[in-house]
């Protein structure tokens, strides 16, 4: 039995889920109660159990803890995989007292709180982009796990039937604190029906119920009928999504930077402002100092010209390779087996 455990948030929970799915049966995620509403938990096989923490109120995570300790007595995992979020805390903190190895994982070039406070007595530091803290000269750099979702709606192939053969820049504002991103892209709509560009906008489920009525998807088409821009609230088949689009333009965490330069898509890297350790930004620069992409500050955003299109899209193939993302987590299961044996 192996325990992984993370934050709700995407760029936590999708790691812990590309590993977990590979021990279904053998493996249990444990979370805060907010996640029970994400999908991909339930798409993955993936056992889950709820925890009582809320991280700006002490007393819950120190019930959370007696709460874990209970918990993996009873579970009584050889192993216990962290990837980072204060609902981590506790469990770390359990494992310890039970004495239960445990290996953390660390997505971004600036390692969080959880990977600065457990390093110590990790039995594995796996990172996902090169961090340069001397303190973990002797973290292994694997790659971040990339939780692979194929489309299972069809929407891609009506998208690529739509679109034709104009390039498609992808805007990703479905993440966190991405309205601002949200709200620069949905005043350049119509002016993508001038360009040889065609537009793919994930807004994220609330914003897309707040502004517009179509349940999936809603269209804007030119007077012919052609369609120049795809409004979505959030796609599952991101692999074959990304296949589908020329270059992305979005925030700078972790995955999302690694998802791009798994399938060489250039990417406009938007750090956002408010990120903790400014750790948006410093993956970034890393990343645009490879050549892949480049960095606009959320204040800066320009208009999307063909111009500023093709200039990113020349981009595509630089820095790209710098890590092997898609096998990382055959790296990490096969450190894993090597700790359970």
């Amino acid at each position: 039995m192996i325990c992984f455990v993370s934050s709700h948030t995407g760029g936590h929970l999708m790691p812990v889920l590309a590993l977990a799915k590979r021990y279904a049966g053998h493996s249990v995620l444990l979370s805060s109660r907010i996640a029970i509403s994400n999908q991909q938990i339930t798409r993955s096989g993936v056992s889950f159990y709820p925890l009582t923490i809320n991280p700006r109120r002490l007393w819950t995570i120190l019930f959370s803890v007696v709460e874990c300790v209970v918990r993996l007595y009873r579970l009584k995992p050889k192993v216990v995989v962290a990837s980072g979020g204060m609902v981590c805390v506790p469990v770390l903190i359990a494992a310890r007292v039970l004495r239960i190895p445990y290996v953390l994982l660390e997505q971004n070039v600036v390692p969080g709180r959880v990977t600065r406070w457990f390093a110590s007595g990790a039995k594995r530091v796996f990172l996902g982009l090169p961090v340069a803290d001397p303190a973990f000269s002797s973290a292994k750099c694997v790659g971040n796990p990339l939780f692979e979702r194929d489309d299972s709606t069809g929407l891609v192939a009506r998208l690529q039937t739509e679109l034709g053969d104009k390039r498609v820049v992808l805007v990703m504002g479905g993440s966190q604190g991405a309205q601002a991103i949200n709200d620069w892209i949905r005043a350049q709509y119509d002016w993508f029906s001038t360009l040889n560009w065609a537009l793919v906008h994930l807004t994220g489920a609330s914003y897309y119920a707040a502004n517009f009525s179509d349940q999936e998807a809603t269209f804007y088409r030119t007077p012919s009928g052609s369609v120049y821009a795809a409004i979505l609230p959030f796609f599952d088949g991101m692999g074959d999504l990304y296949q589908l689009v020329d270059v992305v333009v979005g925030r700078a965490g972790a995955i999302s930077l690694s998802e791009c330069m798994a399938y060489n898509r250039p990417m406009m890297m938007v750090p956002y402002p408010h990120a903790k350790d400014d750790h948006q930004l410093h993956n970034a620069r890393w990343a645009s100092a490879l050549g892949f992409g480049s960095i606009v500050l959320q204040e800066d955003l320009p208009i999307l010209s063909e111009g500023v299109l093709t200039t990113l899209f020349e981009k595509r193939g630089s820095g790209a390779s710098a890590i092997d993302h898609v096998g990382a987590a055959d790296r990490i299961i096969r450190e894993i087996d090597a700790l359970l044996s």
